[in-house]
């Protein structure tokens, strides 16, 4: 009988013993899931941030509901997606001032060459309609370089939306080198356009595709010396169309190949790399883009 009883009282000893356990138990697991759900939370809640900002959202706001290192992280977070929304914006209202100081003068030279088309002074031949015609289309594709360029940076809008329809590469390849005929003349540089009866036709969007030529032949002239060669070429098959610039220019450094499509970057150039060649660093950037946009 002793001994059942001390059995008896060493296992309830053991029951409670085991309750109590399992009761600090719970209390631990219940502690160490509000301290995560504490510690993780906000961390969630940046992480979210971070995609939204990847996407182009930068209105996103994570709240900083602490003072401590995570907290702080959020208000880091918060200032910094303030910044580059004001840079953009900065950038953006840049943009619009250029293309509205560039596009007043423009317009009232656009206005000048049509009334000159149309009135027509007589003791004028036909080599200068000639002439005018390419300057009023010289006028309006700058025009539609500017609208390009504003849809290419836009913060909003990021890649542009395309307008698709039936383009002819061999129309866009002749009205760029009658575009430029007048530089390639003065510098004696020959402008070939493929052999006649090339021709080939792509599902695309017309300006972005000019936007392409257009910087592909003026890099080319740029870089090529006085008496050199710019040829274009094309190939048009069932599966793909393919066209390109070639120039007898001074070539590109090796150095300088991983950087051609980086915005403002200039190339020294010349057979020494003395000679520097004038612009922006912008041409070949806008065409890359106009080129990602296109797919």
């Amino acid at each position: 009988t002793l001994v059942r009883q001390e059995f008896f009282r060493f296992w309830r000893l053991i029951r409670q013993t085991v309750a109590i356990a399992g009761l600090f138990m719970l209390l631990g697991m219940a502690g160490a899931w509000s301290l995560g759900q504490h510690l993780t939370a906000p961390l969630l809640a940046l992480a979210a941030a971070m995609g939204k900002v990847k996407g182009g959202d930068l209105d996103v706001v994570v709240p900083a509901r602490s003072r401590d290192e995570v907290g702080l992280l959020a208000v880091r977070f918060n200032e910094m997606t303030a910044r580059i929304k004001e840079l953009l914006q900065g950038r953006e209202d840049i943009l619009h001032t250029l293309s509205h100081e560039i596009n007043t003068p423009l317009s009232a030279l656009k206005g000048h060459l049509e009334l000159r088309l149309e009135r027509r002074p007589p003791g004028t031949g036909p080599h200068c309609d000639e002439d005018l015609e390419t300057m009023l289309a010289a006028v309006l594709r700058m025009e539609n370089s500017m609208g390009s360029a504003l849809r290419l940076f836009s913060v909003e809008a990021g890649l542009p939306q395309t307008e698709k329809r039936m383009v002819w590469i061999n129309d866009i390849l002749r009205q760029v080198c009658t575009l430029f005929a007048p530089i390639a003349g003065s510098k004696r540089i020959a402008l070939e356009l493929p052999p006649a009866g090339t021709a080939a036709c792509l599902y695309s969007d017309e300006e972005l595709l000019c936007q392409v030529v257009t910087n592909l032949v003026s890099n080319a002239l740029k870089y090529t010396p006085d008496g050199g060669r710019v040829r274009l070429g094309l190939e048009g098959g069932a599966e793909e169309v393919r066209f390109w610039v070639a120039d007898t220019g001074y070539g590109i450094k090796p150095a300088d190949l991983p950087h051609v499509f980086t915005k403002f970057y200039r190339s020294e150039t010349g057979p020494e790399g003395r000679q520097r060649i004038t612009g922006s660093g912008l041409g070949l950037t806008i065409a890359a883009k106009a080129a990602k946009a296109l797919g």
